[in-house]
This record gives C-alpha cells, sequence and structure tokens, in this order.
C-alpha cells in the first residue's frame, strides 16, 4: 500500500478463492475501506492507518481453473462461489469493482478452445454481478 501511495498508483488485491471464505474477503474489505469504528478498520488503525485505503478493485480468486490451484473448480462452481464472495464482499462495501477470473484462449494445457468456453461460461454464469471479466 505504500509503494502504491508513493508511486501515484490504486491498489488492486486479490482475495482468496482457492482456501479462504466469504466472510475472509469480507474481512479484507473491511480492513481496507471501512472507517477505524468497525472492528477491522481498528485493526488497520492500530496497525498505523487510520484513514481507510480506499480500495477500490478487487479480484475473486485468480487462476481458479489451472492445473494444481489450490481450490481449483469448474467455471459453473467457479460461478457460484463468485456470487457468494461477492455478495459478502459488496455487504461491507457497495462502491467496490470485482474482477472476475477468466482465461487466456484459445488453448491452456493443450485443450484447444478451453479458454474460450471458460470466459463464455463465467460471463453467462455471473452477468451484471461482475464488473470486469480479467483474461490473462
Amino acid at each position: 500500500m505504500a509503494l502504491c501511495k508513493e508511486v501515484g498508483a490504486g491498489p488492486m488485491l486479490t482475495v482468496n478463492l482457492g482456501s479462504g471464505t466469504p466472510e475472509e474477503a469480507a474481512a479484507w474489505v473491511e480492513y481496507c475501506n471501512r472507517p477505524a469504528d468497525t472492528k477491522w478498520g481498528a485493526e488497520r488503525a492500530k496497525n498505523g492507518h487510520p484513514v481507510p485505503y480506499g480500495v477500490k478493485y478487487w479480484f475473486v480468486g485468480n487462476e481458479t481453473f489451472g492445473p494444481g490451484e489450490i481450490g481449483r473448480m469448474s467455471p459453473q462452481k467457479y460461478c457460484d462461489v463468485y456470487k457468494t464472495f461477492a455478495g459478502a464482499m459488496r455487504a461491507v462495501d457497495p462502491s467496490i469493482q470485482l474482477i472476475a477470473v477468466g482465461n487466456l484462449f484459445p488453448s491452456i494445457a493443450g485443450l484447444e478452445n478451453v479458454g474460450k468456453d471458460i470466459n463464455r461460461a463465467v460471463l453467462q454464469g455471473i452477468g451484471v454481478g461482475m464488473d470486469y471479466l480479467s483474461v490473462h
């Protein structure tokens, strides 16, 4: 966060979808964005930063579909889990922008069109519940 401030950049944080929980994700949003009179805002203040960081952009997971990823899941399962995480996070701060996990196409791991199929499934499964789709 200090580096972002120093260079004039806004942070983009990723919540742990693989082994984390919606409650943990919501706690991170509270820590970063809510006043010091909240549970996690008070922790941030105790750590030397009483003013909220105001993190706007949040990735909900990262590379969730890759082989060897902790918590690897199908695109359909990801959509369901994403919605639960998004609801918990937006309940804390409705102004945040959420970024869903996509996949670079046309192929990963030698499987033709897997990435395109994943992106289509995520776009259809989450729809307007996401602000952005990360394709990388």
